[in-house]
């Protein structure tokens, strides 16, 4: 009998033991899953919004092309005083073709966008969704208008865009600057340029969170191809003067 109940407090034990290190390799293998499982959904926000950022760039590269500053479109004095910072980038193509590239919408600031996700809270069924910012292109031509968006913001979120238009000097101060001879100060082989300025977040961007911390900053610069008016070399008048010396 005492033998009996040896070989039935070695099983118990025996079965103790099994249950502990199944338990405990369980533990393991669901927090690999979970670790595994939180790294491909980070990866997968990544990837997502370099997508959009690299065919963003793609269609502006391509626009860059033919077109130029339309600085007929800005005020003198608020280029110089933003420093060539604009919401809206006004562009002319070659054939005389207008564009326009800006945000709609809702747009929030990088700073504003952080807040709001730090003190977010889930969304009630009756709460209706707010159309996303989005970075809206319109082309006009003189015999259509289209307009359609460079970023949707339906599988992420993007800050409100700026632009960086290079030089933002304006064609009267250049005259001023070449009649004083301030060759210095006069861009003169240049072509005109932009930066586009805005960052891209993951769709469940959250501060918080690894996982959902996502954000993309976009600062990209084109140089423009297009056919521009003398306003980066010598005038018109300059220019009659140096022939006839």
């Amino acid at each position: 009998m005492i033998e009996t109940m040896k070989k039935n407090w070695f099983t118990l034990a025996e079965i103790l033991i099994v249950v502990i290190l199944f338990w405990m390799l369980a533990g393991i293998i669901i927090k690999t899953y979970t670790t595994i499982s939180q790294v491909s959904f980070r990866l997968q926000q990544e990837k997502e919004i370099a997508k959009e950022a690299l065919v963003l760039s793609q269609v502006l590269d391509n626009l860059a092309q033919s077109t130029t500053i339309d600085y007929k479109r800005y005020k003198s004095s608020d280029l110089v005083a933003n420093n060539g910072i604009v919401e809206s980038l006004y562009l002319k193509g070659d054939n005389g073709d207008l564009y326009q590239i800006s945000s709609i919408n809702t747009c929030l600031t990088d700073q504003e966008l952080y807040e709001q996700a730090e003190k977010s809270e889930p969304k009630t069924e009756n709460q209706k969704e707010e159309t996303p910012c989005q970075l809206s292109f319109t082309g006009t031509t003189k015999d259509w208008k289209t307009s359609h968006l460079l970023l949707d913001g339906k599988n992420f979120k993007l800050s409100k865009m700026q632009f960086k238009i290079i030089p933002f000097i304006w064609k009267e101060d250049l005259k001023k600057n070449l009649k004083k001879n301030l060759a210095s100060e006069t861009p003169q082989d240049w072509k005109p340029a932009f930066w586009i300025l805005g960052t891209l977040y993951s769709h469940y961007y959250n501060p918080n969170k690894w996982t959902n911390n996502i954000s993309l900053p976009l600062q990209f610069f084109f140089s423009l191809q297009g056919k521009t008016e003398s306003l980066y070399s010598i005038t018109d008048e300059n220019a009659a003067q140096s022939s006839e010396t």
